[in-house]
């Protein structure tokens, strides 16, 4: 052995130590955290070194396998590696949060994470409580409302017969190049909601039926997820339900936009739908899943950010005391004082939602966009999730800012693009109808007009009740108000720092909000109408009036309307 082979071994040993040691670095911080806080920086340094190492071990893999043309098997090779890390990261974590969460004294884990863990033993209980539902009033109203908007949506799911229906006109075209591994033009939008398209034309073929059949699932499912969280909002008030709950349920199944978005081949019933479950686990407590939901929302539009910024806005307003004092705990555990068991595990919980929405984000975006980015060997963009992720936010306000503001600006012809705050002050109706004469419905993809008269009502409404900090209404109108604030209002803020034009149907994620308002501000007057006979009869008279009102507009602005006015 020559003293080239002598070095070349001790090398190659010394790797193994080293890795082996990084390795149970890792579990011994995690293990060993149960009895003093800091020994999970063990675990995390480990867990940083070990990533540093097999990224700098895979990259080496990546480039030879690459050099030779075997680009499929270095593409497996460099998603493997945010795969581990991601699937590391989150069991250490919750392996953590466990051991934090176990009281010293009896060793017992807390009833929610016991729920939450045996999802098995809690079905036949699920089980009974929805057949005890679904045969109540308040079902049944539920589920006739739901299969009406199914009937409408199947009735006209094939009109018009051309993809030219908003925004089909891109996203169909994608979705046929999906199913055939052809290169990407839309490539500033994730592939998730592209799948749905595809998988709708796989099943059902290259037509209508195929192109929407998942925007109509997903826009049913969403309207049935919307009501339950009303009924999770409204728990404190077992008086309010069923009426707000059902109010706010037919405000939203029969408003224009939230319809025609359903109806349409486009990604915003995709990501929409997915976050307001992800709402609803929220609202539940249940943050692991939480961040799985909205991982896969974000997967079909990074819109879905704003999703996020929801949930935790309203979790710092309404943890704020419970989060700085168990900072506090953790600075004391940290500097080996005394700790207080169990911790409330606020920041864990929020932690493991955010990580769960990156692991996901990390583990699929690859796999996803694969057999149509295959072509893009040479450009690591699509080769990374982070470069990718970077790439979906910029591009869009980069592009838009420069085109809209330089073509569509220009002479004043906003074309369908407006102001967010257009949207509240003036209402629209975009005819979407692109086949003049013909005997195709028409649509109108606008805000429902009986929804726009109360949307700055119900702004001014909330802000009431959230500066009333002592008033009952405090907590439900808190969530709504954050709800409202990031998904419009942060768009009022983009638009104005990048000059970013936008489209009406952008409000679409804010809809649910304000139909809750209008249901909740209906309630409490009639709380106050419950007094006096003569108030009574003016506002059943006025609340029936306001529910024909908005039938009437659902039948004039969607297809069946069609057929009877001329718009």
């Amino acid at each position: 052995m020559n003293i080239s082979d002598y070095f070349n071994y001790m090398s190659a040993f010394a790797t193994v130590v080293f890795l082996v040691a990084l390795l149970v670095l890792i579990p011994l911080g995690i293990f060993l955290c149960r009895y003093k806080l800091k020994y999970v920086l063990l675990a995390i340094l480990g867990l940083i070194l070990t990533t540093v190492y097999f990224s700098q071990l895979m990259m080496l893999v990546v480039n030879y396998l690459k050099s030779t043309n075997h680009n499929t098997l270095g593409l497996v090779l460099q998603f493997v590696l945010p795969a581990c890390f991601f699937a590391a990261g989150v069991l250490g974590i919750v392996s953590w949060g466990l051991h934090i969460w176990v009281n010293r004294a009896n060793k017992k884990i807390p009833s929610s994470v016991t729920q939450t863990i045996l999802l098995p033993g809690k079905l036949k209980q699920w089980r009974q409580a929805f057949r005890r539902w679904i045969t109540s009033s308040e079902g049944i109203c539920v589920c006739v409302i739901e299969v009406i908007i199914l009937f409408v949506h199947l009735l006209y799911i094939s009109q018009p017969s051309l993809p030219a229906v908003m925004d089909e006109a891109y996203y169909v075209p994608e979705a046929y190049r999906f199913l055939h591994h052809l290169p990407m033009a839309i490539t500033e939008h994730p592939p998730l909601g592209k799948w749905f398209i595809a998988s709708g034309m796989f099943i059902f073929g290259n037509n209508p039926v195929g192109w929407r059949i998942f925007s109509v699932i997903f826009g049913i499912v969403g309207i049935f997820i919307f009501y339950l969280i009303c009924k999770k909002l409204t728990v404190k008030w077992p008086q309010a339900s069923p009426f707000v709950p059902l109010l706010g349920t037919f405000l939203l199944a029969s408003e224009n936009l939230t319809f025609v978005m359903a109806h349409v081949a486009m990604l915003d019933v995709f990501y929409f739908t997915l976050m307001l479950l992800a709402f609803l686990l929220y609202l539940r407590s249940n943050y692991f899943f939480c961040g799985v939901i909205m991982g896969l929302s974000l997967l079909c539009k990074v819109t879905a950010v704003l999703g996020i910024l929801v949930i935790i806005l309203h979790w710092i307003i309404t943890r704020r005391r419970e989060i700085a004092a168990e900072l506090h705990d953790i600075w004391d555990a940290v500097n080996e004082r005394a700790m207080k068991f169990p911790l409330s595990g606020n920041i864990l919980k929020m932690f493991q939602l955010l990580v769960a929405a990156a692991a996901v984000w990390f583990l699929l975006i690859v796999p996803l966009e694969y057999g149509s980015m295959h072509q893009f060997s040479s450009n690591t963009l699509w080769y990374n999730p982070f470069f990718r992720a970077v790439y979906m936010i910029w591009h869009p306000l980069n592009e838009t800012a420069a085109s809209y503001s330089a073509g569509m600006l220009k002479g004043g012809n906003l074309g369908m693009g407006r102001l967010p705050l257009q949207w509240i002050l003036t209402p629209s109706a975009l005819n979407v109808n692109f086949a003049p004469g013909s005997d195709v419905p028409r649509y109108l993809a606008s805000i429902g007009w009986n929804i726009w008269i109360f949307i700055i009502p119900s702004f001014i409404y909330l802000v009431y009740l959230s500066v009333k900090i002592h008033n009952k209404d405090h907590e439900i109108a808190l969530f709504l108000s954050c709800w409202l604030l990031c998904v419009y209002g942060l768009l009022v803020a983009i638009q104005a720092v990048t000059g970013r034009l936008t489209f009406d149907y952008y409000f679409y994620p804010a809809v649910p909000a304000v139909c809750l308002t209008i249901a909740w501000g209906f309630w409490r007057i009639w709380e106050v109408a419950l007094k006096r006979v003569g108030t009574k009869i003016v506002f059943t008279v006025g609340l029936s009036l306001y529910l024909l009102a908005s039938l009437a507009v659902f039948v004039i602005m969607s297809p069946l309307g069609t057929n009877f006015i001329r718009l």
